[in-house]
């Protein structure tokens, strides 16, 4: 069989295949980085995405921290707020010292001096009416017109609700030209109050 067909003609054909070959191999390889490239800026933009949450929730979180701190420390503020004035009411055991020394002080008597401690602080309990131990003992020292003035303070105030007992611890008269005064010492032992305070 002859063949008829130019030598030149049949490489110029056996070129174009290679060619074609080539082309589609290149566009083969160019489809799959495109693929890749794709797939990896989808996987990117995902942890992206997921990295921007993480720091947004590290931020809500930190938020979150600050502002429990922050309670944290108005609940201990308010908590130690809570303490001192219970330490000051001391269990309402003072209400009854004011309502006493109110009712009994007078123009003829004025103090120098007073003291209020609650039971258990130095170790010792002091009796209340009730038998509990939330009273306390006042120290009272001050200056009596005269003696009758100083008898009629005491018996009013050991009269009074609350009030267990007036001891006069020490009295004495003090002279100035003209007239003379009384100076005294004396402790009252204040029982809990068990009602609301005046």
């Amino acid at each position: 069989m002859v063949d008829l067909i130019p030598a030149d003609y049949r490489k110029r054909l056996q070129a174009q295949r290679l060619l074609r070959g080539f082309g589609w191999s290149c566009l083969a390889i160019v489809l799959a980085f495109g693929v890749s490239y794709a797939t990896l800026a989808r996987a990117l933009n995902t942890e992206r995405a997921a990295l921007a949450r993480n720091r947004q929730l590290q931020a809500q979180n930190s938020a979150r921290l600050a502002r429990l701190a922050e309670l944290q420390a108005q609940e201990q503020n308010a908590a130690e707020q809570l303490r001192a004035l219970a330490a000051l009411r001391g269990d309402a055991a003072i209400y009854p010292l004011f309502d006493a020394i109110d009712t009994a002080i007078n123009a003829s008597v004025w103090f120098s001096e007073l003291e209020f401690s609650r039971s258990g602080r130095t170790g010792t309990e002091l009796p209340t009416a009730g038998g509990d131990s939330r009273g306390g003992q006042t120290e009272i020292r001050g200056v009596a017109a005269d003696h009758a003035a100083l008898a009629d303070f005491i018996g009013l105030l050991g009269s009074r609700p609350g009030v267990i007992e007036v001891s006069l611890r020490d009295s004495s008269t003090r002279s100035y030209p003209g007239f003379q005064v009384v100076d005294f010492h004396l402790t009252a032992l204040i029982g809990a109050s068990t009602g609301t305070p005046k």
